[in-house]
C-alpha cells in the first residue's frame, strides 16, 4: 500500500490528508536474511526501526558526553547538544524519514520515549518526600514562593511593555505559557543537578531541595487554578466535574493506595526484598493512573507523578522500584527523549524573525534574573556568604528535562508555534550549560577541606580535657566492638567522654538526604525505625552515668558523600577522635566472611580529609 510522510504542523489552519496503511501493521522481522538482495527491508518493520533509532541516539549521546564532561558540561546538556549535532548530520528529508516516521499516525520513537518519560515522572514522585514541603523552615517557604511569583510578575511586565497593538490571542497564550515555564522550579531538576555537582548533602543543597519542593507543589497548584479559571467561563459544569474527579483521584491515592502499600511494607520481613508481585502491581497501578488522567483530558505525567508521591519513599518498596527501573529509564529512555525533542528545533525559522528573537532574548534574561536576584537576596539576608547565596540563586534558576517536557507537550498539542518552541529549546540549553559551570566556580566543595584543624587530635588533647569521640556505625554488627572500645577509655568525672554516634545509611529510593537527631526525641515513623540500632549506646550511657554523654544521629546520604557529613560533624562537635568500622568482616572460624568496598572507599576518604585523629576498628570477633 502507499505510504505518506506526516504532514507539517499546521498551527492555525485546517487541511485534509488521506493515508493508506497496511493492516495488520508489521512489527517483528525475520532478520537480515528475510531479503538477501535488500537487507534494509527489515527497517520497514516497526521494532527494528525503533531499535535503529535508539542505537544511533545512544551512541551519539555517549560520544558527545565523553567529550564535554571534561569541561564540566552536565549529562542533560550533553544530550541536548547531541540533538543539535544530529540535525545537520542528515539531510532534512532523511532525518524526517528516520526520526519522524509514523505508523498509524503515531510517531514510534516519541511514543516509546514518552512512555519512558512517564516512568521517570513516576520515579521522581517516588523519590520525592512530600513531607519536605510541609516541614520546611520559613526561609525555604519564602524562597520557594518568591521564586515562583517574581518571574511571573516580571514576565507579565515585559509582555505588557513590548506588546504590539491588536496582538492575536494565540500570541498572548504563547507568552503566558512561556512565563509559567520560566517561573517553574522543578524538584527533580534541582535534585539531579545537585547530585551531579556532588553537593546534595551540603547546607546549600538541603536548602535548595526544600525550597524546590515548595516551589514545585506551588506550581502544580497554580497551574490547576489557571486551567480551571480559563475554562470556567465557557463551561463551568465541566470544570466542576473535572475538579471533583481530581479531588477523588487524589483521595483514592492517599487514603486507599498508600495504606495498601504500607500493608505491603509490613508484610515484608525486615531486611528482605519486596516480593516481585507487589513491584509489578505497583508499576501497573502507576501506568493505570497515567491512563486515567489521560482519559480526563489531562497529561498522563500528572497521574504517574501523583501516584509516585503516594508511594512511601525509601526502603523497602520505594528503593526496590528505584533499583529496578531507574537505570533503564534514565540510561535509555530519557536520553532518547531529550535528544529527539531537541532535534525538532528549527534555528533558521527562528532567526528569520528578528523581532521575535529580540523579544525572546529580553524575556528570557529578565525572567532569569527575576528568579535569581530574589533567591540570592533571600539567602544572603539569612547570613549565607555572598558566593554561596549567588550559587544558591543559580541553582534555583536552573532548567532541565521537566521544562523541556512541558515545551514539547505544548508543541505536540499545537499550542505554541515552531518559533516559540525553538526559542525555548535554545534558552533551556543555554541555562543547562552555563548554570552548572558557574555553580562549580562559586561553590567548590572540594576546596573546603579541614587542613587548618590538624592540631585538634589525640596527640594535642590535654590530660584532663573532655574526650569527644565520633563513632560511626553501618550495621548492628559494628556496635558491640565499638562499645567495648569506648569502655577501654576509662572515663572519669574529671575527664568525661562525649560520644557522638552516627548511624550511616545509604540513600536509596529518595532524592533528599535525611538527618535525624535522636536525642531531640523525634517521634516520626522514620526516626523510630532507625532508633533501635542506637539503643545500645544509650544503655552504655546509663551504665556510665555522669561519666559519658551520648548523642545519636542517623544520616541517610549517598555513599560518595558520606565522608563530607562525617567530617562536618567532627568539625562542628569539635571531636578529637573518629572511630570507623573496618571494611572486612571475619567469621567465627577466622575466615573472611564479607568485604565491603563502599566502606573501604569511605574510610579512605575520611583518612584524607578528617579534621582530627582517625581510628579504624578491626573486629576479629571471638577466635
Amino acid at each position: 500500500m502507499a505510504e505518506s510522510l506526516p504532514p507539517p504542523y499546521l498551527l492555525y489552519e485546517n487541511a485534509t490528508y488521506e493515508f493508506c496503511f497496511v493492516l495488520p501493521s508489521k512489527v517483528n522481522s525475520a532478520g537480515i536474511w528475510e531479503n538477501a538482495t535488500n537487507p534494509a527491508v527489515i527497517f520497514s518493520y516497526s521494532l527494528p526501526f525503533l531499535e535503529l533509532q535508539f542505537v544511533m541516539i545512544f551512541l551519539v549521546n555517549h560520544l558527545v558526553y565523553t567529550i564535554l564532561r571534561s569541561i564540566g558540561i552536565t549529562l542533560f546538556a550533553s544530550q541536548m547538544f547531541a540533538g543539535f549535532i544530529m540535525v545537520p548530520i542528515f539531510k532534512q528529508e532523511q532525518m524526517e524519514r528516520i526520526f519522524q516516521h509514523q505508523r498509524l499516525g503515531i510517531q514510534i520513537m516519541d511514543t516509546a520515549s514518552l512512555f519512558g518519560f512517564t516512568l521517570f515522572f513516576f520515579l521522581t514522585g517516588v523519590k520525592m518526600d512530600i513531607k519536605t514541603a510541609f516541614r520546611t523552615t520559613k526561609r525555604s517557604l519564602g524562597i520557594g514562593i518568591v521564586s515562583l511569583l517574581s518571574p511571573i510578575l516580571v514576565g507579565a511586565a515585559v509582555h505588557e511593555t513590548l506588546r504590539q497593538p491588536n496582538e492575536p490571542e494565540h500570541i498572548r497564550t504563547e507568552r503566558l505559557i512561556g512565563t509559567l515555564i520560566e517561573a517553574l522550579t522543578s524538584f527533580s531538576v534541582i535534585a539531579c543537578l545537585l547530585a551531579e555537582l556532588k553537593i546534595l548533602n551540603t547546607e546549600l543543597g538541603r536548602l535548595a531541595l526544600s525550597s524546590a519542593a515548595v516551589g514545585d507543589l506551588s506550581t502544580l497548584f497554580l497551574v490547576r487554578i489557571i486551567t480551571f479559571s480559563r475554562h470556567i467561563s465557557s463551561s463551568s459544569f465541566s470544570v466542576l466535574v473535572r475538579g471533583v474527579i481530581t479531588c477523588c483521584f487524589i483521595a483514592l491515592l492517599f487514603f486507599v493506595f498508600r495504606p495498601l502499600m504500607y500493608w505491603v511494607i509490613k508484610r515484608t520481613p525486615n531486611g528482605e526484598p519486596v516480593a516481585a508481585v507487589y513491584i509489578t502491581a505497583t508499576t501497573m497501578a502507576a501506568v493505570g493512573c497515567a491512563v486515567l488522567t489521560h482519559w480526563t483530558d489531562q497529561s498522563p505525567l500528572i497521574g504517574a507523578f501523583l501516584f509516585g508521591l503516594a508511594v512511601p519513599d525509601g526502603p523497602p518498596l520505594g528503593s526496590a522500584l528505584i533499583d529496578k527501573f531507574e537505570c533503564f529509564t534514565n540510561g535509555l529512555f530519557l536520553s532518547v527523549y531529550v535528544t529527539s525533542s531537541t532535534m525538532r528545533f528549527r534555528l533558521q525559522k527562528w532567526l528569520s524573525d528578528p523581532s521575535h528573537v529580540k523579544f525572546s532574548a529580553i524575556f528570557a534574561i529578565a525572567t532569569f534574573f527575576a528568579k535569581l536576584i530574589p533567591c540570592c537576596i533571600g539567602s544572603f539576608l539569612n547570613f549565607m556568604p555572598f558566593r554561596d547565596a549567588l550559587a544558591f540563586g543559580l541553582i534555583m534558576s536552573s532548567k532541565g528535562i521537566v521544562q523541556l517536557s512541558h515545551i514539547c507537550t505544548f508543541r505536540d498539542n499545537k499550542v505554541i508555534s515552531q518559533k516559540v518552541f525553538t526559542a525555548k529549546i535554545f534558552c533551556i540549553l543555554a541555562n543547562a550549560t552555563i548554570v552548572p559551570l558557574l555553580v562549580r566556580f562559586l561553590y567548590d566543595s572540594n576546596s573546603r577541606k579541614y587542613g587548618s584543624y590538624e592540631q585538634r587530635d589525640l596527640m594535642n588533647l590535654k590530660p584532663d580535657a573532655e574526650l569527644r569521640v565520633l563513632a560511626c556505625v553501618h550495621t548492628p554488627n559494628n556496635i558491640p566492638a565499638m562499645i567495648c572500645l569506648l569502655d577501654l577509655t576509662c572515663s572519669t568525672k574529671e575527664s568525661p567522654n562525649a560520644v557522638y554516634v552516627i548511624h550511616l545509611i545509604e540513600l536509596r529510593g529518595r532524592n533528599s538526604p535525611l538527618f535525624i537527631a535522636h536525642h531531640n526525641q523525634e517521634t516520626s515513623t522514620t526516626a523510630s525505625s532507625f532508633f533501635e540500632n542506637i539503643i545500645p549506646f544509650y544503655e552504655y550511657e546509663g551504665n556510665n552515668w555522669d561519666l559519658v554523654t551520648v548523642k545519636a544521629f542517623t544520616i541517610i546520604t549517598p555513599p560518595k558523600l558520606m565522608h563530607d557529613d562525617i567530617c562536618t560533624m567532627a568539625l562542628e562537635k569539635q571531636t578529637s577522635f573518629i572511630i570507623l568500622p573496618f571494611h572486612r568482616k571475619w567469621s567465627i572460624d577466622g575466615s573472611l566472611e564479607e568485604e565491603n568496598n563502599v566502606v573501604r572507599n569511605l574510610n579512605c576518604n575520611i583518612l584524607d580529609q578528617a579534621p582530627c585523629s582517625v581510628g579504624i576498628l578491626i573486629d576479629r570477633g571471638r577466635i
